[in-house]
């Protein structure tokens, strides 16, 4: 048994004993992973332009989209986005 299945062997076993960490061994192995082996860089065919996954708002749009942003934040209703990019991610 390698190192590293020894430790999920002890995660497991203190998994199974506190029942409060929503973790499993399998979600663990995943992330290992991930970790190890990376991920697959996509390559872009081209930028995203208007109505090629980009949607150009008018006036009239750009004022309803205001005010029922105005009305969300007087109501407390805002959350923040975070694009996969986690470009917005450190404030």
């Amino acid at each position: 048994m390698n190192h590293i299945e020894n430790q999920l062997k002890k995660v497991e076993k203190s998994l199974k004993e506190s029942k409060t960490f929503p973790l499993s061994p399998q979600l663990i192995e995943q992330q290992l992973s991930l970790f190890i082996n990376g991920v697959k860089v996509q390559k872009l065919v081209r930028p995203c332009l208007v109505n090629d996954g980009i949607i150009q708002i008018n006036e009239n749009e750009y004022h309803e989209l205001i005010s029922a942003y105005d009305i969300a934040a007087n109501a407390c209703r805002l959350i923040k986005f975070v694009p996969a990019s986690g470009a917005a991610s450190a404030l």
